[in-house]
């Protein structure tokens, strides 16, 4: 029987870690919990997490800064739980390698299903995808760009895969955002510049003057160029 996904829950309240961890188990996730965010770093340095669901007002080490910090360490998807509605606030975590956003007071049925949705996204499996520049291979979860591993946020896998899945081909903003949020919103699409913008500036030469990741105007488009396959010591 394969393992179950892990999921951690990150709340310095443990009235909400106990809320959430009941609607992920019930779904079949394994969780564990962390009251603060040093302990959550702690917890992800010494175990594999599936996904993080981290409140951004705690005690001590704030949400941000501990949201910056796991994304230095691992891809796994990261869904905050905040009681902060200000769009520019959500923004400035998406900026910072947030996935999904959900406002407290929530529904724990929908928190679930944003769980599934998000894991269902970031572990879709396709075969190897390669060019000039970039050898991407999802069953594995590793990208390479000029020959190089590159790391990513979940959100930005899944982006650069969606757009590599299109061949060159134009892929609508509205068929992205529903794709990686569910639905198509002006806060949505705010979030899907500013995951481009990030993108950008770890593929591109000049991110200001785009030359492979192209917008279009319908829509993003990833420019494709030959064939090449990452040496064996890159893909080691």
């Amino acid at each position: 029987m394969p393992e179950r996904q892990h999921i951690l829950i990150v709340d310095d309240d443990p009235r909400i870690r106990e809320i959430v961890s009941s609607a992920v188990g019930t779904i079949g996730y394994r969780c564990s919990e962390a009251g603060s965010g040093e302990e959550a770093l702690r917890v992800i340095g010494k175990e594999n997490v599936d996904l993080v669901i981290l409140d951004l007002s705690m005690p001590g080490m704030d949400g941000l800064t501990v949201l910056q910090g796991m994304r230095q360490q691992a891809r796994f998807p990261i869904i905050i739980l905040s009681g902060h509605e200000d769009r520019d606030h959500k923004i400035e975590t998406f900026v910072a390698g947030a996935d999904d956003y959900i406002t407290k007071p929530f529904d724990p049925v929908e928190l679930a299903a944003r769980v599934f949705a998000v894991l269902r996204r970031s572990t879709a499996t396709h075969k190897p995808q390669h060019d000039e520049d970039f050898y991407f291979d999802r069953a594995r979860a590793q990208i390479w760009h000029m020959n190089k591993p590159l790391r990513l946020s979940a959100m930005e896998f899944r982006l650069l895969g969606m757009l590599l899945d299109h061949g060159g081909q134009t892929l609508p903003f509205e068929t992205i955002v529903k794709e990686l949020w569910g639905q198509d919103s002006t806060q949505a699409r705010a979030a899907l510049r500013v995951l481009v913008w990030r993108l950008r500036k770890k593929i591109e030469a000049q991110p200001d003057d785009p030359s492979r990741l192209l917008t279009e105007e319908t829509g993003y488009r990833m420019r494709l160029e030959g064939t090449q396959t990452p040496t064996a010591e890159a893909a080691s």
